[in-house]
């Protein structure tokens, strides 16, 4: 059997996942005549038992037509 120095000394790199992870998300778009900008923002619980910090962000675009 071959020895893994990764696998015997993981265990700092070893983190526990929550079994549920929420995910919320709200967005608006706005369209003029060949311009279009939408807004888009959304929240997840944390993935870590040990870290339970919220994660949030969002995004913006603007397209414009040709």
């Amino acid at each position: 059997m071959p020895y893994s120095y990764l696998d015997k000394n993981s265990a700092p790199y070893r983190f526990d996942e929550s079994l549920v992870q929420g995910h919320a998300g709200i967005g608006a778009t706005m369209h003029w005549d060949k311009l279009q900008l939408s807004l888009i923002l959304r929240a997840t619980t944390g993935e870590e038992e040990t870290n339970k910090d919220n994660f949030s962000y969002g995004s913006l675009s603007m397209t414009w037509a040709l």
